[in-house]
């Protein structure tokens, strides 16, 4: 790879001035700040909104999220600092000397509620029917300082309404300009679609030349939806063309649960995070009326084997070196990654895997197999699958997303749209029993997989075992390291002390199997994409990453549990409790574990019934570069 080819950071600077981390002092040094008479401890630089988090005390704010830069906009959060005569933003003050602070007062609540009312004069809508009715958390301020009423000129309606792409909508009516959007896509992912322009009053938050959000380099990814306070921005809502279909008698709805959404379907229907109610929610669909309901992980199952087997032959190829491979291997299983490949990193799209997303691919299966397989009419089938990112929106309408002249994937709905059809059908999920998926192979086949929250290790889990005939267990010893010492950003090493005489009677004559012996399986994950230019700056500088075989590449901060579809708030602890939900696995069980390798070989055969093979588990991609016409 060329390190010429790869674009320099590109985040302006503008943006990047402030931190949301505490310069710390090199001597160690820290100051007292006093909160209504609670004291704390902190090192310079801290902000007052940290310390007084730090001891329990609360500060009300809107732009702040803890996901996203410092920029101190809204105002809510004023506190009154002795020795200052004007109020100053909690977010926005860093912490230098010993301080004494109030944070309750006649006169920061009279400014807070005309800060309110400022913002609600700024937005339009109706409250009752706002999809964020109950999540927006400029209501819940509104109703919080008891703001009933507007006392300044309503100035909210004629902005820019933008409903062109598939993955997200605009209704710039009911934007505060908190600019966590912004941020979301400058500074944390580093895509650049959003940006607030103009000054004092004429402030809009808008895309290059105010263009159509299908006419931008915007990947979809959602993670300004998920920031986002109130409903200026949001994704199609497909929900009623789903309930349309299954109240339909002439069709046959079948929907794809992965693992993602059972992790965090249950905090959008009340519970706390991290609530896994897989099987419930089973019971709940079919009470809906779907057809059938399968588990998303069989997709993923079959693509691990298959990119498995491509792996291995690229490791034991006569053209690689010793403990090398010819060429790294990325990820494809994140549309919202793959948009951003095709977007701003063309010249790379020869090291991204050919394989279909998981989605994707379960799709191909019910339009093939399952069809053919239960005697069901194609046409009736109307393939439905439940994601957590809004980019899976963009992929299923995409022109090589058919099969049989038939979508893959009819509707893409997210964790909170599959919520809101629960919550429409007056449902209590955590109090229904138990239910097992369908099977979409044969009646008899396996139909529940073993749930894991992590491709990357279930891969090296099935190549370790292709390559030395053993499970990769917890005795093995893995390396880990992070070679940025970022979050989501990581490699990890597996020695290899033996190859199985399988690999010769699979691979054939062009197969060495004495080259990886001694040597190691080098994988790489990186979630977020501004932690994606990196690594790929890394690899074009021939550092760390550039060892890797295969380097799984996801489009949002942790993941598909961050993803831009699921339920709101989000934040690191919550994201980190819906990761617990799923133990962290190596190795499928050993039914599993057959089971898929027979699909597999059967699929390589060709034996499966509707024409389904190998030929159907590839994709290809389009450059799309970044120049707007």
């Amino acid at each position: 790879m060329s390190s010429q080819s790869y674009d320099k950071h590109r985040v302006p600077v503008s943006q990047r001035h402030m931190s949301k981390e505490a310069s710390q002092t090199s001597d160690g040094r820290m100051v007292t700040v006093s909160f209504d008479g609670t004291d704390v401890q902190v090192a310079p630089g801290t902000t007052i909104l940290d310390a007084a988090q730090r001891v329990g005390v609360r500060i009300p704010t809107l732009c702040t999220h803890e996901d996203l830069c410092v920029v101190g906009n809204c105002r809510i959060c004023v506190v009154e600092v002795e020795g200052r005569d004007a109020l100053q933003a909690a977010c926005a003050f860093p912490v230098t000397e010993s301080i004494r602070v109030t944070t309750q007062s006649a006169k920061i609540r009279t400014a807070r509620q005309h800060m309110i009312q400022l913002l609600l004069a700024h937005h339009s809508g109706d409250c009752f029917s706002c999809r964020r009715n109950g999540t927006c958390e400029l209501s819940s301020l509104a109703a919080e300082f008891g703001v009933d009423s507007v006392a300044f000129e309503k100035n909210a309606d004629g902005r820019t309404q933008d409903y062109s792409s598939l993955a997200l909508s605009r209704d710039m009516n009911k934007c505060v300009l908190c600019r966590r959007c912004v941020r979301a896509c400058i500074d944390m992912q580093e895509v650049g679609v959003m940006e607030a322009v103009g000054k004092g009053d004429h402030i809009e938050i808008e895309t290059f030349g105010n263009k159509p959000l299908k006419d931008v380099v915007c990947i979809g990814c959602g993670q300004c939806v998920a920031r986002c306070p109130t409903a200026a921005l949001s994704y199609p809502d497909e929900t009623s063309k789903v309930w349309e279909a299954i109240d339909h008698p002439q069709k046959h709805v079948v929907i794809q649960i992965p693992v993602s959404v059972r992790a965090s379907i249950g905090e959008a229907l009340g519970n706390s995070p991290g609530t896994a109610l897989g099987e419930q929610l089973v019971s709940q669909l079919y009470r809906m009326g779907f057809s059938r309901v399968v588990d998303a992980q069989l997709g993923v199952s079959l693509a691990i084997q298959e990119q498995a087997m491509e792996l291995m032959s690229l490791l034991f190829s006569t053209k690689a070196r010793k403990g090398a491979i010819e060429r790294i291997v990325f990820s494809s299983n994140s549309s919202g990654w793959v948009r951003y490949m095709e977007h701003f990193l063309p010249t790379f799209l020869q090291y991204l895997s050919p394989l279909k997303s998981p989605e994707q691919l379960m799709g191909t299966i019910v339009r093939t197999h399952y069809a053919a397989h239960f005697g069901i009419d194609s046409s009736s089938i109307v393939s439905v699958a439940a994601v957590p990112c809004a980019s899976k929106k963009v992929e299923a309408a995409g022109p090589l997303a058919l099969t049989n002249g038939y979508r893959n994937i009819d509707y893409a709905i997210t964790t909170q749209e599959l919520a809101k059809m629960i919550r429409e059908s007056g449902a209590h999920l955590a109090s229904l029993p138990a239910q097992s998926f369908d099977s979409l192979i044969e009646p008899t086949a396996i139909s529940t997989f073993s749930p894991f929250h992590s491709v990357l290790h279930m891969l090296s889990g099935v190549l370790f075992k292709m390559i030395t005939g053993s499970r990769l267990t917890k005795e093995v010893s893995i390396e880990y390291t992070a070679p940025f010492n970022l979050p989501g950003a990581y490699m990890m090493k597996i020695p290899i002390d033996k190859v199985s005489p399988d690999v010769s009677a699979v691979l054939g004559e062009d197969a060495d199997p004495s080259q990886m012996v001694g040597q190691s399986l080098v994988f790489g994950k990186c979630e977020g994409t501004a932690n994606a230019k990196k690594v790929i700056e890394d690899i074009c500088k021939g550092g760390a990453f550039s060892s890797c075989h295969y380097i799984e590449f996801l489009a949002c901060p942790d993941g598909c549990l961050g993803g831009g579809g699921q339920p709101v708030p989000t934040n690191r602890t919550i994201r980190q409790a819906r990761k617990e939900a799923f133990p962290l696995q190596l190795a499928y069980p050993d039914d599993i574990d057959s089971y898929i390798k027979d699909l597999h070989t059967r699929c390589l055969q060709k034996s499966l019934s509707g024409g389904f093979n190998r030929d159907h588990l590839f994709t290809s991609y389009t450059p799309r570069g970044k120049f707007i016409k």
